[in-house]
């Protein structure tokens, strides 16, 4: 058995994915990517010839290599955690009696801080020239905080509006309910024609067919540049927009944890960021000489 028979395995590993853990086509992709790394590694690097005999070296020093060329620390972390599940995934398949990945940790991930709008340029942006279904796109991301992926498969049954909620197809196909703002729901009203058929994609490209992420990116990242210089200008910084507004006016972590769809808090915490005006606002409430006087000088 020579390494490139690794192939049947990845592919069979996949299929596990997909089937059982109902994984996006982009998660697959970075599987593949990340597994075949490996594989070609293994060829050039190591004289391992059945897959029984991938060691803990083996898999360290691949890890290693990456570091050496390179790679981000996030690329690195996401290889290992690609490798520990594969190998989870031998194990109880039995096609291998140790895990070679199983005491590897994944290195430590830099928290980078979310961009996000300030109200002062969210209002800037909603303050122009919109057509309806860009207005409609900007208000539902900014007032529910969904991920692209979730923006572009809704239905217009997905949206009701005695209820003033949409409901929400979030990872996992999870489902969830989200309340729709005031403007957000105007927004969509003024957007989808009475002719409209049920249960037919919400947003709607110049074709009629399904709006793709692709586009929406497009659209969302040109109004963002419009009003504001950050990092990134995508759909997921209105997501962060979202949930930044919400706990700088007193939400609890909790609530945004649900609202976005977050299977765990830890992934929430990262929003807990303060924004200088809250950080100044929070401080001379708190502080005993921070309140100014009158008569100070």
């Amino acid at each position: 058995m020579t390494n490139i028979s690794l192939i049947a395995y990845i592919d069979k590993f996949l299929s596990f994915l997909k089937s059982e853990r109902d994984a996006s086509k982009h998660t697959l992709r970075a599987y593949r990517n990340d597994l075949s790394e490996f594989e070609d590694w293994l060829s050039e690097f190591s004289d391992v010839t059945v897959i029984k005999k991938i060691s803990r070296r083996n898999v360290r020093d691949f890890l290693g290599s990456l570091g050496r060329y390179g790679y981000e620390r996030t690329s690195i972390s996401r290889k290992t955690s690609s490798l520990k599940s594969f190998f989870k995934f031998l194990m109880r398949e039995n096609i291998i009696e140790l895990n070679p990945a199983l005491s590897i940790r994944c290195p430590k991930k830099r928290r980078n801080l979310p961009s996000f709008l300030s109200i002062e340029e969210m209002n800037e942006m909603l303050g122009k020239e919109l057509s309806e279904r860009d207005r409609a796109i900007i208000e539902l991301i900014y007032g529910t905080g969904m991920r692209s992926s979730e923006i572009c498969s809704l239905n217009t049954n997905d949206v009701n509006f005695f209820n003033e909620t949409v409901k929400v197809r979030g990872k996992g196909k999870k489902e969830r309910i989200i309340p729709l703002t005031r403007k957000a729901k105007k927004a969509l009203r003024d957007y989808l024609s009475p002719a409209r058929d049920k249960n037919t994609p919400l947003f709607l490209n110049k074709f009629s067919k399904r709006l793709s992420q692709r586009s929406l990116q497009r659209i969302v990242g040109g109004y963002i540049r419009s009003v504001a210089d950050v990092t990134r200008s995508s759909p997921h910084t209105l997501r962060h927009t979202f949930a930044t507004h919400l706990l700088d006016k007193g939400c609890d972590l909790r609530t945004v944890q649900e609202l976005l769809g977050h299977s765990s808090i830890s992934t929430t915490q990262i929003y807990t960021h303060l924004t200088p005006e809250t950080l100044k606002r929070v401080y001379k409430r708190a502080h005993p000489r921070a309140e100014s006087k009158k008569n100070d000088y």
